[in-house]
């Protein structure tokens, strides 16, 4: 008898396979949308396509030291390991290795510049325009009142302090380029001039200044930026705040011209160093440190210090040559004064020194200080230890060597009382300093 054919289990299979065919093309389809909202994600709303092309245009370059473009230095920045800088006519952008990625024109001696880790934002101080920028692209708006101050958070998200047509001032926050502000807070009385941003950028410092029966009042106001109430101030009187920096999620740091003090998010001051009979003309702060330069005009004597997150002082460091700019990072103290560059480490001892002249800016970027002369723009590198000698005769220095050699070799022997000696005879001459030796940087 012929084989039967059981047509029911062939249906069966036939149903399976086309069921399994339904299921998988759903599952590509639901894969196709999800790839383009993901793609959607990274490219529009994270930026993808611009870092991409940023960093095809980062790559080359014939490294460091390269040659000054030309006009007056007003200020150097980090954005993320390449530099920014800002003269009186262009804003440049080099990487690591001294190629210029980003040359924007129309600057001017107005210019003020804020910068994260891959945006930078321009303005002119009392202009009504603003410009962000990548290595790659330039979006520019215009607002309607005059911009006072901005700050640029590490989500790309925005502070613009404005003038305000129905208040005094007013802060608005944006995200992403957008026209519209996602908060917005006018001061009815007080003048607003600084801001600062979180790390998490969900929560924001403003600075005002008001007078109070003839007295001078600063205040940070501090505000959570999902809620419309303010969070929380903290008051100073007869006070000028200089400077705001956020340096953990919850933890504000303030520099004004009496104090530096560490506030939380209740304006709570958990720690504070007074500043009285000296003036304050430099800061830096790398987020655990600060150091604080100062000067007392008639004794002429400058004096770096030290602080903790804590705002405890760690170092101080005394000085009768004009101290001039620093920096500071987890391991080192930099000083520029009039006779070069010296690296200390958190005590102050000396590590090395460079007798550099005819500097004008010094930033660090990256972990590397890059310095300005007329000239050319150089990282700061640590001198090569001079070669042991084969002959006695020519162990002994002539006397006619350098400086360079003397500043090199002293740091690793003689500490740093020795470098404070040649500091001292370079600063107690009774002449004034050099003006080619640049001014103090501004408080930033």
């Amino acid at each position: 008898m012929g084989n039967t054919v059981d047509f029911n289990k062939i249906r069966r299979r036939r149903r399976l396979t086309q069921n399994v065919k339904r299921l998988l093309m759903l599952a590509l389809v639901v894969g196709a949308v999800a790839g383009i909202v993901l793609l959607n994600a990274l490219f529009v709303e994270k930026g993808l396509s611009v870092k991409v092309s940023d960093l095809i245009e980062s790559m080359g370059g014939d490294g460091f030291p390269t040659d000054m473009p030309g006009g007056i230095v007003r200020d150097m920045k980090g954005m993320g390991n390449n530099l920014l800088l800002l003269n009186d006519t262009n804003l440049f952008l080099y990487n690591k290795k001294a190629k210029i990625v980003t040359n924007v024109q129309r600057m001017s001696s107005k210019t003020v510049m804020t910068a994260n880790d891959n945006r930078v934002l321009t303005y002119e101080t009392g202009g009504k325009i603003y410009r962000i920028h990548t290595p790659s692209q330039t979006y520019e708006a215009e607002l309607e009142n005059s911009i006072v101050a901005a700050d640029m958070g590490q989500d790309n998200t925005f502070a613009l302090v404005t003038t305000s047509r129905q208040r005094v001032a007013e802060v608005a926050v944006y995200k992403n380029h957008t026209d519209s502000h996602v908060f917005l807070w006018a001061s009815p009385e007080d003048h607003l001039y600084n801001v600062a941003l979180s790390p998490k950028c969900n929560l924001m410092a403003v600075a005002s200044v008001t007078t109070s029966g003839g007295v001078l009042k600063s205040v940070v106001n501090l505000f959570n930026l999902g809620m419309e109430d303010k969070l929380a101030e903290a008051a100073f009187e007869d006070s000028l705040i200089l400077e705001m920096h956020f340096y953990t999620q919850d933890r504000v740091a303030v520099l004004t011209d009496r104090e530096y003090c560490i506030l939380d998010t209740t304006g709570k001051k958990l720690g504070s160093y007074p500043v009285d009979g000296v003036e304050i003309i430099g800061f830096d702060f790398d987020g655990k440190h600060a150091v604080l330069l100062t000067e007392n005009k008639e004794a002429r004597r400058w004096q770096a210090i030290l602080l903790d997150d804590g705002a405890k002082v760690t170092a101080t460091k005394e000085m009768s040559s004009r101290i001039r700019d620093a920096e500071v990072d987890n391991k080192r103290v930099y000083l520029h004064t009039d006779s070069g560059i010296s690296a200390y480490d958190h005590d102050f001892k000396l590590d090395y020194s460079l007798p550099l002249r005819g500097i004008s800016r010094m930033e660090m970027v990256g972990g590397r200080v890059y310095y300005c002369t007329d000239e050319q723009i150089c990282i700061l590198e640590r001198p090569e230890e001079p070669k042991p000698s084969s002959t006695p005769e020519s162990s002994a220095a002539p006397s006619g060597s350098s400086e360079s050699t003397t500043s090199e070799e002293e740091p690793s022997s003689a500490g740093p009382e020795s470098s404070e000696a040649s500091e001292a005879e370079s600063g107690d001459g009774g002449e004034e300093p050099s003006a080619s030796a640049g001014e103090a940087k501004e408080i930033r």
